[in-house]
Order: C-alpha cells, then structure tokens, then sequence
C-alpha cells in the first residue's frame, strides 16, 4: 500500500527535466512543468528527483499508443527498485519529517552533473515488484505509487493536447491506474476533442525528443539515463 506522506515537505521545482538516450547516445532533453495542485505530479517529480530514494533513472519506455494518428502518446513511467526489499521505517521516518533521502545525483541540465544512480543503496525502494527480469545490477522494474490516493478521472480529467503529460500504465502487465501507478505518458499529437483521465504537466521543451523516441524501434532501448530538478541560472 502507498503510504500517506505531508505533501507540504515535498520538493516542488517550477521544472522537472528528462534526458532520453539511446544506448551510449543521448537523445536529448525534455523538460515539463508540473500542475502541482494533483498529488499525481509531485509524485511524479518525487521521482524525477529521487526523494523516496528510487528514481525513473534506468527506465525504459513500454509502447506507443496511436502511433502515426491523433491522440498519439508515449508511455512509461517504471522505476528499478531490488526486489522484496522495502524502505526502512527510519527511513520513512525521515521523508514524513521532510529530511529527503540523499545519494542520486538530480541535477540541472543546465549546469554540471553527474549520471544519477537509479536507486538508492541506504534506502533501495519503498515496493515489492513485479518480477520479470533483473537489469545486471539486479534491479527489478516496477509501476508502483509511493503516495496514496493519486487522481485519476472525475475532477482530475482535463482535455488533452500535444505536449501534455497523463498518467497511464501498461494495462498489458495487470497495472490499474485508477488505483495508483508511477506511469506517466506524454501526448506527441493533437488528440482532438479528447478527454484525458489525468493530466498533470506539460512538457515545456525537448517535445522534439520525444517524437524522435516514438520513433525509434526497438522502444525499450529509449532509456531515461538522467533526470531532476531545473534550476535557473
């Protein structure tokens, strides 16, 4: 189960950034701002900054819906946690109390950093996950919230554009959204009059990477290798 956290402790950057590489090459970078009046986007940029001690570092992307046509959106959203190890209630403790998890690097691309590590070791990851195959660090991908009670339709549901980001999941692997997932999916074609059950950022710039991500084959090689808060010069 997610667990109740004091959102007003949790980090909120105007921006949040993605960089996509494929393979050793990087792709580009996306950056999205947030709509922080849904939990599903400090959730959302909790894991863009490793606050809960995982991150979408490492994260593959899962499909293309619509590809080609309207309403056209890339989808993904995992995050590598080991597998059956659980946050330590200090741990925990520690995030209610608003002293956030040190050890990945998040920084900005606009400035000098470092690969983020994808996890953190002191704290490996609050969820069990999902089982299919170890990365050969031995790390496990999975679609679980870390906060309880994520928006999802009714007051949430908003009409969709390009360059929107929306909540989602891969339904093909069991994972319902409405009851809370670390999926997000970002619109690359004008949907039309189309209603989105979530939407909670829009991608401010870097919607040419992400184009070029939809199409590249095979899909699952589109990894994000960064990611973290962007701050101003």
């Amino acid at each position: 189960m997610a667990t109740e956290i004091d959102e007003s402790k949790l980090p909120t950057p105007e921006e949040v950034f993605l960089e996509l590489s494929i393979k050793n090459e990087v792709l580009g970078i996306v950056t999205i701002r947030p709509w922080y009046h849904l939990r599903r986007a400090k959730h959302f940029t909790a894991l863009c900054l490793g606050t809960f001690g995982v991150s979408y570092v490492g994260s593959t992307f899962t499909h293309v819906m619509n590809k080609g046509r309207a309403r056209e959106y890339l989808v993904g959203g995992g995050y590598l946690t080991p597998k059956r190890r659980s946050l330590s209630a200090q741990g925990m403790d520690k995030v209610q109390d608003g002293e956030f998890l040190e050890g990945q690097s998040h920084s900005s691309p606009k400035g000098e950093s470092s690969l983020a590590q994808g996890m953190n070791k002191d704290h490996p990851g609050y969820f069990l996950e999902d089982g299919g195959n170890p990365t050969p660090e031995g790390l496990f991908l999975t679609y679980k919230d870390l906060m309880a009670n994520l928006e999802w339709g009714d007051e949430a549901s908003g009409e969709g554009r390009e360059g929107v980001v929306i909540g989602a999941a891969d339904v093909r692997k069991g994972l319902d959204p409405e009851k809370g997932t670390s999926g997000f999916a970002i619109c690359t074609r004008d949907p039309g009059r189309v209603t989105f059950q979530c939407p909670f950022g829009e991608v401010k710039s870097g919607l040419d990477v992400v184009k070029k991500a939809v199409l590249h084959e095979p899909l699952t090689e589109v990894t994000i290798t960064r990611c973290g808060a962007v701050t101003q010069d």
